[in-house]
């Protein structure tokens, strides 16, 4: 079973509701209780912690960061999840996606982050980016690598 808690601090956009997120997460199906942290920032605070903690002086779309400590018996904590819905909403115009699709992937795209994947190297990437199209595909979205720029 899935434990999320989501913290809405953003205004102005779209941003889902809990059980959306969670239909979203159906793939982390098993017999252990999960835990994700969802925060929902402006661009402001966004760029604030991509600086602090990535060193990129912009905003981002989103950032994981996986949990490595204790784990409490009976609950695996995945981590945390910081995201902006203006981001996000920049994003779904500029590659013409639907708002909700964009935000199905960036939320398997930062949970995958959670669960080990990356895209530093080309490999990784490949990985990663196969790993989203097929989560996304259960879930009726189209391929987000298969884009239009207007």
């Amino acid at each position: 079973m899935l434990n999320l808690c989501l913290i809405n601090n953003s205004k102005g956009f779209y941003t889902p509701q809990n059980k959306t997120f969670k239909s979203w997460l159906n793939f982390l199906k098993s017999n252990e209780n999960f835990e994700i942290n969802i925060v929902l920032e402006n661009k402001d605070k966004m760029r604030e912690y991509n600086h602090k903690y990535r060193n990129k002086k912009k905003f981002t779309d989103v950032l994981s960061f996986p949990y490595d400590g204790h784990q409490p018996k009976g609950i695996l904590i995945l981590g945390d999840i910081i995201m902006c819905p203006e981001a996000i909403y920049d994003k779904a115009n500029k590659y013409s996606f639907s708002i909700k699709n964009c935000w199905a992937h960036m939320t398997i795209h930062s949970t995958l982050h959670l669960l080990g994947y990356k895209h530093d190297e080309e490999r990784d990437r490949f990985l990663m980016e196969k790993k989203e199209i097929e989560l996304l595909g259960q879930l009726g979205v189209q391929n987000p690598y298969l884009y239009n720029v207007s």
